[in-house]
């Protein structure tokens, strides 16, 4: 992960991690949101551009408040933005607005 996180930063492009597609009640989700608080804490430290979408609310509410620990944690609060965790109907949206 510190490679492709410093790989994105490189190229000025955003790091896109999808925490899973179900809600909270599944482990998979769980374990994605998990790993997100690493990923958002590397993310903090290497000034890059983070875009989680997920596609149920809660997960939503959940991602954030995770990232914005992380990047706390990191020293970084400035960093954080709201809009870095869309809820996305379509699964996925890429940072550039398009749907795929």
């Amino acid at each position: 992960m510190e490679e492709a996180v410093g790989r994105a930063t490189e190229m000025g492009t955003p790091v896109l991690y999808v925490p899973g597609i179900s809600s909270l009640d599944q482990i998979d989700t769980i374990s994605g949101l998990t790993i997100l608080g690493h990923v958002a804490g590397m993310t903090a430290e290497y000034e890059a551009n983070l875009h989680v979408p997920v596609c149920v609310p809660i997960v939503m509410e959940t991602a954030k408040e995770t990232c914005k620990e992380s990047y706390l944690k990191k020293g970084r609060p400035d960093l954080y933005r709201n809009d870095m965790v869309p809820v996305s109907y379509t699964h996925l949206t890429l940072p550039t607005n398009r749907e795929v």
